[in-house]
């Protein structure tokens, strides 16, 4: 539930204002989703998850270089994910602002 919790007040608009109750609301009903999953699909993992094999010590340096790719590719898609709503709100100010 603590991801759930994280995950809402985080992603909380503007519009919602933070204050004790609402925080108190998005953990109560992070607890209640969990207790009422769990009591529906039970204990288990969700996700099974595979047994890997380590990788060879001669192909750790891929990693790396996937590592610093990934990076890259993540400064970039929040530099367009900011320019994309900057841009949305300037495309619609008028509507926005009634």
């Amino acid at each position: 539930p603590l991801a759930g919790i994280m995950f809402v007040v985080e992603e909380m608009r503007p519009q919602f204002r933070y204050s004790l109750i609402s925080i108190r609301a998005v953990i109560i009903s992070a607890i209640m989703a969990n207790i009422v999953f769990r009591a529906i699909n039970g204990q288990d993992a969700v996700i099974t998850m595979p047994q890997y094999q380590s990788p060879e010590l001669q192909t750790l340096w891929l990693f790396l270089l996937l590592g610093a790719l990934f990076g890259v590719f993540g400064v970039i898609f929040n530099k367009l994910s900011t320019v994309s709503q900057d841009s949305f709100v300037a495309i619609h100010k008028n509507y926005l602002d009634r």
